[in-house]
């Protein structure tokens, strides 16, 4: 869709990606494509939306270890770039 809207002249700047992931073995790899995909059409990527469900037993008590499972991943989803390089205005924060 942002291809299309590039192609046909419509002013867009960036995008912002809404990350609802359900499950505690999420796809780092495909975030970081979808993200590497979007800034080579010139786009700065944020990510405006963010959660991480998290299972919990008949009392409503999550394991530890899924607690830190789920931390795991939203540092992988949220936290620096990893293999990028910065560029465009470094007053702007966009990232590569």
């Amino acid at each position: 869709m942002v291809k299309d809207f590039k192609r046909r002249g419509v002013p867009i700047d960036g995008v912002g990606l809404q990350l609802h992931i359900s499950r505690l073995d999420d796809d780092r790899e495909t975030l970081a494509s979808n993200i590497a995909r979007l800034t080579a059409l010139g786009l700065q990527v944020h990510i405006t939306e963010l959660d991480v469900s998290l299972p919990v037993n008949s009392v409503g008590r999550a394991t530890v270890e899924d607690q830190l499972r789920q931390a795991s991943v939203y540092r992988g989803s949220a936290g620096p770039p990893q293999k990028s390089e910065v560029h465009g205005d470094p007053n702007l924060g966009s990232h590569r």
